[in-house]
């Protein structure tokens, strides 16, 4: 199917023919389907397909809705609008001495691992005069999520042993590992860099710089709390909240000299949560019955997307409408909800489940 976009349009059966035709007409003879010649032009018409279709392809990279791959990083470079690279993840380490010394103890970078030949690494640090600990950042030395989701207390064991070393743990739990940024999400921030020339301090400028920090922020919020005062809120994907690093990261960025004016005041929040439980009853209808337990695997998967979807952006009310709608699509035949509750979720909070009970009320005639 070709798109507007192309500039070849013909299929290969079109080319073929207008080639059959055209010789034919020149030679003064039909072409019978089993004539070595009409093969041969159906070969080379079809060379001339593939031709066209990639030059199509390669038209389309000059638009930023089509382009892919490096396409997307040079039409990015029209607006200066680079791709942002793999991060490492981080998390804040506790390391303990044996006792209290009466001079500095000063601690070269020192690796940590959870046991898995994957190490995070301190920059330089020490220990006052009569301090038993200190917390200090770890960054992992493997860039991507491979870094995320170990819990407090699982990055354990010290690999780079100091004088009176006694424990290390971390304590919140790593994140801020990311992958290199997507097309997908380049080429959004392509879209918006036009906002990122102004001088004044408008909010899609603070939101493009904003997304600028890491890879995984899918939504910014940007307001006005008081005069000469603004309050930017990311979001990361998968509704989580930033880390402290994160917060850090942005307001680093949207502070530069050219991006924020002299008269704005920044403060960098993370976003609210707004609890919420899922707690419905459905039916399946009679006609369905052979169907069951496809219809209830759905609808688990409805729930899941409702749950993405809810929490997938900023100030999005929370709306049980949208839940019936989604079960409704997977099978069910009619569904009885007890919560969510419609709410109203204001601009710097998101929504995030807590308890979540579909039950299959059973088979209901048509």
């Amino acid at each position: 199917m070709s798109s507007n976009l192309d500039i070849h349009k013909e299929s290969a059966e079109e080319i073929t023919a207008r080639f059959i035709n055209k010789f034919e007409k020149l030679g003064g003879e039909s072409l019978a389907l089993s004539d070595e010649r009409r093969w041969l032009l159906q070969a080379i018409a079809y060379g001339f397909f593939i031709r066209n279709q990639t030059t199509n392809e390669g038209f389309k990279m000059n638009f930023v809705r089509h382009t892919k791959g490096e396409f997307t990083d040079e039409i990015g470079v029209f607006t200066d609008t680079e791709r942002l690279p793999a991060k490492a993840a981080t998390d804040t380490l506790r390391f303990e001495i044996e006792e209290a010394q009466p001079n500095v103890i000063g601690v070269t970078p020192t690796r940590v691992t959870p046991g898995n030949n994957l190490y995070f690494i301190t920059d330089y640090f020490e220990f006052a005069p009569g301090e038993t600990s200190k917390d200090v950042i770890g960054t992992c030395t493997e860039v991507g999520e491979v870094g995320n989701d170990f819990l407090p207390g699982e990055i354990n064991k010290i690999v780079d042993p100091f004088p009176f070393f006694k424990s290390v743990t971390n304590l919140d739990g790593s994140q801020g590992g990311a992958e290199i940024e997507s097309d997908a999400s380049l080429k959004e921030r392509i879209r918006e860099a036009p906002s990122k020339f102004s001088t004044a301090g408008p909010g899609d400028g603070y939101k493009y710089w904003a997304k600028t920090a890491h890879q995984d922020i899918i939504d910014v919020n940007v307001a006005k709390t008081t005069p000469g005062t603004v309050r930017i809120t990311p979001l990361m994907k998968g509704g989580e909240l930033p880390t402290d690093s994160i917060l850090e990261a942005v307001k680093t960025v949207c502070s530069d000299k050219k991006r924020r004016p002299l008269t704005d005041n920044l403060i960098v929040n993370k976003p609210s949560q707004i609890t919420y439980d899922i707690d419905f009853t459905y039916y399946i209808s009679n006609s369905n019955v052979g169907l069951v337990n496809e219809i209830k695997a759905k609808v688990q998967k409805s729930v899941s997307d409702y749950i993405a979807w809810q929490k997938g952006a900023l100030k999005r009310d929370i709306n049980p409408t949208e839940l019936n709608y989604l079960v409704r699509k997977a099978g069910a035949k009619r569904i009885e909800i007890i919560n969510p509750k419609f709410t109203v979720v204001e601009t710097f909070e998101v929504a995030k489940e807590v308890n979540v009970n579909p039950v299959y009320g059973g088979i209901e005639d048509d």
